[in-house]
């Protein structure tokens, strides 16, 4: 019965909008209802229905049109959101392709070691700076030289390429590397790090080399 009448709605509707001016005539004609007298004549009781009818209308167009307000304006805050979000998410991008992020790291070029300032960025990294510091007991040759030279040069370093700083120092049998070197990378105004190389990566990184020098202890031991 219930899903006959979801059916069938609209033949209701127009059915009862059909018999309801034939049922108010009948009701307003009758001299009392259920016993109860009916006051004024049947026009002031037809002018009555009319004007009670349309302010129900009324209410019902105020209502349905404020929900409809409402709605809409959830609707266009939730698309707001969705803009604003988007928008977010497109800034984010263009600032990362568009930013510059220099790293470092200890890398082996040729029989000694270096470190390798990373331009990991898809624009070029200007106006580079580079500052170390020893931050272990060990005296590293030509540390203070390389220093001064580095605090006098600026380098240009292209979108994903890379520039060595010669680093002499290399790998030992035993592991007596304690502390590391501070690196400090501006560009443009912008800083890097201050980055943190484990002299303790050294071996891993002259793997090679450690190797063959542990080779050679073993043959002047035996």
């Amino acid at each position: 019965m219930i899903n006959l009448r979801k059916k069938y709605w609209y033949v209701i509707l127009i059915v009862f909008f059909l018999l309801f001016p034939l049922l108010l005539n009948y009701f307003v004609t009758r001299n009392s209802v259920f016993d109860y007298k009916v006051a004024g004549k049947p026009s002031d009781w037809i002018l009555f229905w009319v004007t009670y009818l349309s302010s129900i209308a009324s209410l019902a167009m105020v209502v349905i049109t404020w929900w409809t307000l409402k709605q809409n304006k959830i609707q266009n805050d939730s698309i707001l959101k969705q803009n604003t979000n988007q928008l977010d998410e497109l800034k984010r991008q263009w600032k990362e392709a568009n930013t510059t992020y220099l790293s470092c790291s200890f890398v082996k070029l040729k029989n000694t070691c270096a470190i390798r300032i990373i331009n990991s960025s898809n624009i070029t990294a200007s106006n580079v700076e580079v500052e170390l510091e020893n931050k272990s007991e060990i005296n590293i040759p030509y540390f203070d030289e390389t220093r001064k030279l580095l605090s006098q040069t600026r380098f240009v370093i292209p979108p994903h390429e890379s520039k060595d700083i010669m680093f002499y120092i290399r790998p030992l049998s035993h592991n007596n590397y304690k502390g590391g070197i501070e690196v400090k990378i501006t560009s443009d105004d912008k800083i890097f790090g201050p980055f943190l190389l484990d002299f303790k990566e050294i071996n891993l990184v002259m793997q090679d080399n450690l190797v063959q020098l542990i080779d050679s202890i073993s043959q002047i031991k035996k």
